[in-house]
This record gives C-alpha cells, structure tokens and sequence, in this order.
C-alpha cells in the first residue's frame, strides 16, 4: 500500500515540470490526481500518463471563481481532497531594471495570490 493510499491530490502547475513530476510520484504511492494547469493541453498530457483514477483541468490560478470550479469539480468526481500541492508558479524572465510592473504583478498573482486562494478554498 502506498503512502497516501486512497487521498485525493489537487496539484496546480501539472502540465509540465515539478507539477507534473509531483503528479506521476503521488498516484504512484496511490492518490487519486486532479493534474490542472492554465493549458489543459499538458494537464491531460500529465493525466494521461498517469492513466486511472486522474483528471485533468484547466485552471488560471489568479482566477478565484475558477478555485472554487475546480474544487466542486474534485469534490464531485472524488468525493473530496486530501492534499493540495500549490505548485503552480511563473518567472518575470528579465531582470528587474526591465521588468514592467504588470509582469510584476502577474508573477505575484500567480506565485504568491494563487497560494492563499488554493488554501483559502481547499481548507474548507
């Protein structure tokens, strides 16, 4: 039996990556996965490895109506969550003398914003 036998995982950022490595590691020790990325497209390519008891969404991390979509979705397919891996994160790709506010801000919405509204729904 695998360490988290039964548990369901949300992880975010799953298309590709950590999240995806995270993914394929925590249905291996027996998770049932929601792999969810902003492009479904490497989501259910990450899903698709993994193969049973997986779903894939789309998911825009910055969009607080969408956390609450994706964790009736988990709900309704699963019957709840166990584990959340708030996985999802970006870079400015510039340094800071070239990196126009709105990126900032878009970094941090997405790094930092998407974490407390990952938790702030998930919790309940």
């Amino acid at each position: 039996m695998g360490r988290v036998e039964g548990k369901v995982a949300l992880v975010t950022g799953a298309g590709s990556g950590l999240g995806r490595a995270t993914s394929i590691l925590l249905a291996k020790e027996g998770a049932k996965i929601v792999a969810t990325d902003v492009n479904l497209e490497t989501a259910q390519e990450t899903a698709d490895m993994i193969g049973e008891s997986t779903i894939a969404l789309q998911h825009d991390v910055t969009d607080e109506a969408r956390w609450q979509e994706v964790l009736k979705t988990t709900k309704s397919e699963f019957g709840g969550l166990n584990i959340l891996v708030n996985n999802a994160g970006i870079g400015a790709g510039s340094d800071v003398e070239n990196t126009d506010f709105d990126t900032w801000k878009l970094v941090h919405a997405v790094d930092l914003d998407s974490v407390l509204r990952g938790c702030k729904y998930a919790i309940k």
